[in-house]
């Protein structure tokens, strides 16, 4: 992921453009290997212009994080 994150921040694509990252619920995982990982990545991108971070709302009586998924599902 540090690649992709590095060519965005660098402006180095061949259109300008802007990185959203959105944690999958394991992240939020208190103590697990996925916090620790969105820990690192929130610390390294947190002076890059073109690189977000889109925080989850918590929904609250430990049913997690909804992230606002904007892409609809297609029917299987």
């Amino acid at each position: 992921m540090a690649a992709v994150i590095e060519l965005v921040n660098n402006n180095e694509l061949a259109e300008s453009c802007q990185l959203l990252i959105r944690f999958h619920p394991n992240h939020f995982i208190a103590g697990s290997r996925f916090e620790k990982e969105r820990q690192r990545t929130i610390e390294y991108v947190k002076d890059m212009l073109h690189v977000h971070i889109v925080e989850p709302v918590s929904l609250g009586g430990g049913l997690g994080h909804y992230s606002g998924k904007t892409c609809p599902r297609k029917p299987p």
